[in-house]
């Protein structure tokens, strides 16, 4: 048995096991969708992944009651089956780079860590379609120096979310407040409110304290309580430009070494929270709770009242609590928290209830979040897609598989590296 066989089989046995009693007809159409993927190219696999994805996204917008669930999982599968058939091909081409291709490819990506975040971007999606490119930064463990490519990760990072700084300069209304209401997701909601944290919610990617990959995860906490908690892969690249710039460019290179392509999101019309003023924000948020009538209960239960009240007197940044910290050092001062409006009782009508209760409170949380923008669109940034969070591509950088040692030297550098390593030792 070939690998491309084994590794098909391993999937597959996995994908059935995971199904209770998968019926021949499923069995048949993923014997069907293996051999058709086989003979696709790489860009033809992604193509179809891209339509996959697109069709899972568009049945999740619709009604639990509408949506063709048979369908969604189907796609679920096929798209799983089709990275996996991609990715096979990759590892399963024996094939040498020459050691003249491997030079170009190497002073090709290396050109392009010299040029500016959206340059970038742009040079290495015009190239990622290589399998020799990609081949190229899985060649990590063949390096002869392995210094640039080391990464350091903590995958039991905590960060507050409003201490973090975002890369990026959109979030929208469509993804931090209307699909969670979409999904269900209202016991997520009412945690983050509560307690402050979700198990659920995958990690986000930072280094220190700024946000590369996840944010829109972090815009989803930050919408229901601004002093919310999240669990993050921090990270660190001991040989590198740890600059945000360069984290991202490096977390861009693990991805394509992960996925073979340079994924991008766009939401076409999306409302960016980061320029919304209040008398929109609140248009939108009596549309949209209006639709799904449970979040408006969730929102007049007690607890959740209670927590609201205490969310909104409590300190909202480090630097209120460092200013407070200051004059509580003097004695004659007092600080009194700012202290938010009692919750009024529920009114009968949801309009009037949304508009006087739940409005103000978010409003609170987005006016903090709005002061955070960063400078790149989102088209540019790191994505990782609904069905494939950070841990993937994370894990594929841990293992040191991914090679970030894409700058190449001149004969004095190398030559002077090698009498600074002899004489240290």
């Amino acid at each position: 048995m070939n690998i491309f066989e084994s590794t098909f089989e391993k999937h597959k046995k996995l994908v059935l096991e995971a199904r209770k009693d998968p019926s021949p007809e499923f069995q048949q159409m993923s014997k069907e969708a293996s051999a058709r993927f086989a003979k696709m190219s790489p860009q033809e696999i992604r193509d179809y992944i891209e339509t996959q994805k697109k069709f899972i996204e568009d049945e999740g917008k619709k009604e639990k009651t509408q949506r063709d669930e048979k369908k969604m999982k189907n796609a679920k599968f096929l798209a799983d089956l089709a990275a996996s058939v991609s990715k096979t091909k990759l590892k399963g081409d024996k094939s040498d780079i020459a050691p003249e291709e491997k030079n170009q490819i190497q002073t090709t990506l290396g050109n392009l860590m010299d040029k500016d975040y959206p340059g970038f971007v742009q040079g290495l999606k015009a190239v990622i379609s290589d399998p020799k490119v990609q081949k190229f930064l899985l060649m990590a463990k063949q390096d002869t120096t392995l210094k640039d490519d080391k990464v350091n990760i903590d995958e039991n990072a905590v960060r507050d979310v409003s201490v973090l700084q975002p890369t990026q300069s959109e979030v929208f209304f469509e993804n931090s407040i209307e699909k969670p209401l979409i999904r269900g997701m209202f016991d997520q909601i009412k945690n983050y409110i509560i307690k402050g944290e979700d198990g659920g919610m995958p990690h986000i990617v930072v280094t220190g304290n700024v946000l590369i990959d996840g944010h829109h995860r972090w815009s989803q906490a930050f919408c229901w309580n601004k002093h919310a908690k999240m669990k993050a892969y921090d990270i660190t690249f001991p040989g590198g430009d740890n600059s945000p710039d360069g984290v991202l460019k490096r977390v861009q290179l693990g991805i394509a070494a992960s996925v073979g392509d340079v994924p991008q999101g766009e939401v076409k019309g999306g409302k960016n929270l980061f320029a919304m003023d209040e008398n929109t924000f609140k248009a939108n948020i009596i549309e949209t709770f209006k639709k799904y009538p449970k979040i408006i209960e969730v929102f007049k239960d007690p607890a959740v009242l209670a927590k609201m009240k205490e969310n909104n007197s409590r300190l909202s940044s480090q630097e209120e609590l460092d200013k407070a910290q200051q004059v509580n050092e003097q004695p004659e001062a007092q600080v009194q928290p700012a202290q938010a409006a009692p919750a009024p009782a529920a009114p009968q009508s949801d309009d009037e209830y949304i508009s006087t209760v739940i409005h103000p409170y978010m409003w609170s949380n987005v006016q903090v979040l709005s002061a955070k923008s960063g400078k790149y669109p989102r088209s540019i940034m790191p994505q990782t897609g609904e069905n494939e969070p950070a841990k993937k591509y994370i894990q594929n950088m841990k293992s040191g598989n991914v090679n970030f040692d894409v700058k190449t030297e001149n004969i004095f550098e190398s030559t002077f590296k090698k009498f600074k390593d002899l004489y240290t030792k």
